[in-house]
């Protein structure tokens, strides 16, 4: 794994690059004592959904005075300048001379992490204005453009444990160069689903890195002064490449080529498979769709599935299922599966109403318990998604005036797991069967309303209360159904009688 530099307090990194007549550009509109200097920022990206940090003022400085550039407050979130992406954020005709540092004030910052935002915690000396050392020199009518890089990973800092954090802080570690003495290097990576990220490496220090585009496999490590570098390239499952003595040149791109990151001889795999089942609800249709499933282990996410999938819920009751995600993960004992729906919809009458999705469900819905993935094995993990009790409606039931999303689930192993099933002989008025553990409805299903048939499915092993009702509040109720994993308790005929 690169090995990251260290960061003390407030970090920032120089870079003494003199940028004079070869790092400049001539622009005849501008006048003779006068340049134009510009700063964009670019980011190296972090595991979080997003990081906004608002600027109130940038400037330079020169011959004891600070030139202004912008003092206009500006929001930038740095995850989306990221794989050679920049956005401006100064620019100003400027007095001739030489330049010894640059100033960025931040006047707030927040991070979002699974849909929640956070404020953090902004230092004082990045209020006042954090300096960044790095000489250069404007001639008369040039441009020159300096890439500020803000590495996002190492300047958001948690206090207390990391899977619970008690707060976050901003600690800016940054970067600052010439766009004109610095080259990139790029490629595509062939087997990018498991998150992988880029690094540039000069030594033992990172440079730089990026996230690879997970559908594409494209990636740019961009900004690098002329040199050799390291490039590494990583992912969830351990795959890895590491190319040595990558050559940079100011102004052109080293392009790799195709790459695949191989296995790790020492990494073992089994197979993580998720499916979906439903308990019934009250509707013509319920739409899901899903764009992103995840497991963690050891303090990271393993993708599953990356592809965008719309689901009717309805279709998939009475042990009928849907697989959802499938993929060979390492072994290991994992604490949860990550679920992010992106857009939900429910028909009712033949009229179809968008659902509004709750943020906690965009940016992933977390689901235990823990399960283990054994060498060579599969381990099918069942979702239950209770679609009548997902589905909330706001005004009177008789004319509602929006439908919202608060998706009701439970997750468990498929291995141990049992059924109940029977035949109801009068089933014309619409009968569903519920499976009751105490007090609490474990799944419910509609009785087929020609056949009779139901199957409670996906029960842990225990006893049961089964209670069957239709319309007329005609019923049935059995109590102490046993379950027993792998097994279907087939009970004789049912008939309902009030």
């Amino acid at each position: 794994m690169p090995k990251l530099i260290t960061s003390l307090s407030l970090t920032i990194l120089f870079s003494f690059h003199f940028l004079g007549c070869g790092s400049s550009t001539q622009n005849p509109t501008t006048p003779n004592n006068m340049g134009t200097l510009k700063i964009s920022l670019t980011d190296a990206p972090a595991a979080v959904d997003a990081v906004n940090i608002t600027f109130s003022e940038v400037s330079a400085h020169i011959d004891g005075n600070w030139i202004t550039l912008s003092d206009q407050a500006q929001t930038v979130n740095l995850l989306d300048f990221s794989n050679g992406k920049t956005t401006e954020i100064g620019s100003a005709d400027v007095p001739v001379g030489q330049y010894t540092q640059i100033r960025l004030i931040i006047a707030e910052a927040e991070v979002v992490v699974d849909g929640i935002t956070h404020a953090m915690t902004v230092p004082s000396g990045a209020q006042t204005g954090l300096k960044l050392i790095t000489q250069f020199t404007i001639v008369a009518g040039s441009t020159v453009e300096l890439i500020v890089d803000f590495d996002v990973s190492r300047s958001v800092v948690t206090t207390g444990p990391p899977s619970q954090p008690k707060s976050y802080r901003l600690k800016p570690t940054l970067r600052v160069i010439s766009r004109a003495v610095t080259g990139s290097i790029s490629g595509r990576v062939t087997n990018p689903q498991h998150l992988p990220v880029a690094y540039a490496l000069a030594g033992s220090d990172t440079v730089t890195s990026t996230f690879i585009d997970q559908n594409s496999g494209e990636f740019m490590l961009a900004f690098l002064p002329d040199g050799s570098y390291t490039v590494s390239l990583r992912d969830t499952m351990d795959y890895s490449l590491e190319m040595n003595d990558v050559q940079v040149t100011a102004g052109t791109d080293q392009a790799l080529g195709e790459l695949t990151l191989p296995s790790s001889s020492g990494t073992q795999t089994g197979t993580l498979r998720i499916s979906l089942t439903d308990a019934p609800g009250d509707f013509d249709a319920v739409n899901i769709t899903f764009a992103e499933i995840s497991a963690h282990l050891d303090n990271r996410w393993i993708t599953v599935n990356l592809d965008t999938m719309t689901v009717n819920l309805l279709e998939f009751s009475n042990g009928r299922t849907v697989e959802i995600g499938s993929a060979d993960v390492p072994v290991g004992q994992y604490t949860q599966i990550r679920i992010k729906i992106i857009a939900a919809e429910v028909i009712v009458d033949g009229q179809t109403n968008d659902m509004k999705v709750p943020s906690g469900a965009q940016s992933g819905l977390k689901l235990g318990p823990p399960f283990t993935v054994a060498e060579g094995s599969t381990m099918e993990l069942m979702l239950d998604f209770d679609a009548n009790r997902s589905v909330v409606v706001t005004g009177p039931p008789d004319n509602p005036k929006k439908y919202l999303l608060k998706p009701r689930l439970r997750l468990i192993s498929k291995d141990l797991t049992g059924s109940i099933s029977a035949t109801v002989t009068n089933p014309e008025h619409l009968p569903t069967a519920f499976a009751i553990a105490g007090e609490d409805t474990v799944t419910s299903t509609l009785v087929d309303k020609d056949s009779g048939g139901f199957m409670l499915a996906f029960l842990p092993e225990g006893l049961y209360t089964v209670s069957v009702r239709d319309t007329l509040d005609q019923f049935f109720t059995s109590t102490a159904v046993e379950v027993i994993a792998g097994r279907d308790n087939a009970l004789s005929s049912i008939t309902l009688s009030k």
